[in-house]
């Protein structure tokens, strides 16, 4: 699995980036934008928590704290309203190619996802990044 669009501060993962770095990347074009988040919005539901995320700007409540997949990439339910937010995400380009490849439709569909293999290894990572020193 790849990761993409991961907040320190919301998820404290290794390729998660600190939320301050958003505003220094390069702003994306509104185009680009709607592409992506209609994209990410295609993606298929891995596992959610019972509890809402707050916007690390406004405090305002944005979305459950869950995260999707299109099998190859996997990203949490706050990566659109951030992306939508700012126009700004420092992530890998790979990802946007990626998607691009695919004319940004995502067909996934739900059979074709190990959920268990997906939050097993995202678990994995939560607790391998908290043992860090």
């Amino acid at each position: 699995m790849k990761y993409v669009g991961f907040i320190k501060e919301h998820s404290p993962i290794e390729e998660a980036i600190p939320f301050k770095l958003m505003s220094d990347s390069q702003q994306l074009s509104s185009e680009l934008i709607s592409q992506i988040v209609r994209y990410l919005n295609k993606g298929i539901l891995v596992f959610g928590w019972m509890r809402y995320l707050h916007d690390l700007d406004s405090d305002e409540p944005i979305c459950p704290d869950g995260y999707c997949t299109d099998g190859v990439w996997v990203w949490p339910m706050y990566f659109a309203h951030y992306l939508k937010k700012t126009s700004c995400y420092p992530f890998d380009l790979e990802f946007i190619d990626f998607i691009k490849s695919k004319n940004f439709i995502n067909k996934i569909n739900d059979l074709s996802v190990d959920k268990a293999a997906i939050e097993a290894e995202l678990f994995h990572k939560y607790n391998e990044y908290r043992e860090q020193p």
